[in-house]
């Protein structure tokens, strides 16, 4: 790989990439599409494997010409405007045979185009005799079904640690070649591998913009060079618009309860170190929370990567899907790659239940997408080997799929009921502590929200600050919270069935998350019903 001219010696992951591309060229296929949103490099490392195969390698692009590839001695440049000649051009004589042809932006011209697929399809055979192989280069390629046997798929790797370091040693050396002070010879190994590992996930372009723009910002690269960088990630995947990056300050200790499914993670904490590796730890998969909305899911997962110290991403399903044709599979492999590159990382994947329903009905409704992109999930979260956790928490376990949750896809499922007594009496004091305010007894308060979520005693609390702030700014009391309370209906009431399903449902088939759980009652009456019992009249030959 080269950066700006500046040469960099390859990496674990790329020799891998390069090693099935030789592969590919070698066994004679015809046609092979790689994905990547890096054109240049990409292009860059299929010229090193065609130098190492003594191949030439012609690039075509939609401004309608085929033209050798970097070649300072040999200038060929032959002008093809109608993109179903160019197949049958590639054949001529003006080629010799085992040559490389990477083609870009064809994504463009195949959709819909049946005389370019049969100029495709005809040529396949002749391709393969010659040994000339063409190589599809973009971020999607809309294969149609008629080429769907032929033309196999070659994911680009992002660049991992080994490269990013390389990139960010050419970024401090250009920098310091063309500064006139010293100011960029004391920075420390530290800060270097911090730097690193936030940009793990963005393309080398990506990382090298952002390692400028910190020396920009600072040329001493001290800790707030750290801060640009992630923010300048945040932006990044946000304008991506599929993973976000979320910055955590939430600990074991923010979370009310939940002692089994802490304990949990706090065990799994040193899971991905080296050392758990020689002691032959499998990496954890993944947990399942499932129960009742507003009981504190999200939060343990945000809680779980904090104390772990590894980025949290958080997945948005609905953005997944797409429009556009083979695009939704695209997204939902990106995904997978940009939490591999991350890792070890958290893949938080919030109401997974809305993201993977409608399997059954996929065929019918949307050509079989969502089927195939749950697939893919499911296929990945079976035999992924990389340190990545899954944390997924759902509220409505019935549209969940059926293979979703057996054993293998996750190492643990939990069920997260209603707080206990001791639950809300520890939810009151870490919400109290929050919002830097005291109360002596708070056993009225744990009495009052008896059948109240985690979220609602929240709430409540800050509710009943409003009201003190309007009232004077007085302080607060044990009866403003309980008022707040009283002001609206929980959770517990107005969803009454459906909890009580949830309950019969986690019985037997998924683990408290509390350890030993008190059945809070669902839907508590205010009074007793006046119901007159007729009494039983005594029989006379009793």
């Amino acid at each position: 790989m080269a950066t700006n001219g500046k040469e960099i010696k390859d990496t674990p992951v790329m020799d891998s990439f390069k090693r099935e591309l030789e592969q590919v060229i070698r066994a004679g296929y015809a046609c092979a599409f790689i994905r990547t949103h890096e054109e240049e490099r990409t292009l860059k490392t299929i010229k090193e494997v065609c130098d190492t195969l003594q191949q030439r390698m012609y690039v075509w692009d939609c401004q309608g010409a085929i033209t050798l590839f970097d070649d300072a001695t040999l200038s060929f440049k032959k002008e093809i405007d109608d993109p179903s000649k160019l197949f049958p051009s590639f054949m001529s004589d003006s080629f010799k045979e085992k040559t490389v042809l990477a083609v870009m932006d064809f994504q463009f011209f195949i959709q819909d185009q049946p005389h370019i697929i049969r100029s495709i399809k005809s040529t396949l055979s002749i391709l393969r005799r010659d040994g000339k192989c063409v190589l599809f280069v973009g971020p999607r390629f809309p294969v149609p079904d008629e080429l769907d046997k032929d033309i196999s798929t070659i994911e680009f790797p992002l660049p991992d640690k080994y490269e990013l370091k390389k990139v960010l040693e050419f970024v401090i050396e250009s920098a310091s070649s063309g500064s006139s002070t010293s100011v960029l010879k004391d920075i420390t190994v530290e800060i270097k591998d911090k730097l690193v590992d936030c940009a793990l996930g963005l393309t080398a372009s990506e990382a090298e913009d952002l390692f400028s723009l910190a020396i920009a910002k600072n040329p001493k690269l001290e800790q707030d060079a750290i801060k640009t960088v992630l923010d300048g990630k945040c932006q990044i995947l946000k304008r991506d618009g599929i993973l976000e990056y979320i910055s955590s300050v939430e600990t074991m200790d923010s979370i009310g309860g939940l002692d089994t499914l802490k304990d949990w993670l706090v065990k799994r904490k040193q899971a991905f170190t080296d050392e758990a590796r020689a002691f032959n730890l499998p990496n954890p998969k993944g947990v399942l929370l499932i129960g009742i909305p507003g009981c504190g899911k999200s939060l343990a997962a945000k809680a779980a990567a904090s104390n772990w110290m590894v980025p949290l991403l958080r997945l948005d399903m609905g953005r997944v899907f797409t429009k556009f044709q083979g695009e939704s599979e695209s997204s939902a492999r990106r995904v997978i790659q940009i939490a591999e590159t991350m890792s070890p990382a958290v893949l938080w994947i919030d109401e997974i239940e809305k993201g993977f329903a409608g399997t059954k009905s996929s065929g019918e409704l949307d050509s079989g997408v969502t089927a195939r992109v749950v697939q893919t999930f499911l296929t990945w979260m079976q035999e992924k080997t990389k340190p990545v956790l899954i944390f997924a928490t759902a509220n409505a376990v019935n549209q969940l799929p059926p293979e979703l949750l057996r054993k293998g896809r996750f190492d643990e499922i939990f069920f997260v009921d209603l707080p206990s007594k001791d639950e809300r009496a520890e939810i009151i004091k870490i919400q109290l502590k929050k919002h830097k305010r005291s109360l002596d007894k708070i056993e009225d308060i744990v009495q009052a929200s008896e059948g109240y979520t985690g979220a609602e005693i929240e709430q409540a609390i800050i509710s009943a600050l409003y009201e003190c702030y309007d009232n004077g700014k007085r302080g607060l009391t044990n009866a403003d919270v309980i008022k707040a309370l009283k002001s609206f209906v929980p959770l517990a009431e107005t969803m009454k069935e459906q909890i009580e399903a949830l309950r019969d449902w986690g019985k037997g088939r998924a683990r408290n998350a509390s350890g030993k759980a008190e059945v809070v009652q669902v839907g508590k009456p205010t009074f007793l019903r006046g119901i007159n019992v007729k009494k039983e009249e005594k029989k006379e030959d009793e």
